[in-house]
C-alpha cells in the first residue's frame, strides 16, 4: 500500500536587493523556492514575467492565468 506524500511548505528565500546578483540568485533557486518567493510578494512583476517566459511549466496557474497576474487582478 502506498502512502500519500505530503509536501512541506518552503520558506521564501532571501534575495539580494537588486542588480545582477539578484538575477543570478533568482535562477539558482529551485522552482519551489521561486513559488514561495512569489507568494510572499518578494518578486517584482518583471521577475515573474521573465520566469513565466523562461519556465512557464513552473509558474502556478489559477483560473487559466499565471498566479502572479491573477493576484493583481483580484
Amino acid at each position: 500500500m502506498r502512502t500519500a506524500q505530503r509536501h512541506q511548505p518552503v520558506a521564501p528565500p532571501v534575495l539580494p536587493a537588486a542588480g545582477p546578483d539578484r538575477e543570478r540568485a533568482f535562477w539558482r533557486l529551485s522552482p519551489a523556492e521561486r513559488v514561495a518567493a512569489m507568494r510572499a510578494g518578494e518578486l517584482t512583476l518583471a521577475e515573474c514575467s521573465r520566469w513565466a517566459a523562461r519556465a512557464p511549466h513552473e509558474v502556478p496557474i489559477t483560473n487559466g492565468e499565471f498566479d502572479y497576474i491573477a493576484a493583481r487582478l483580484e
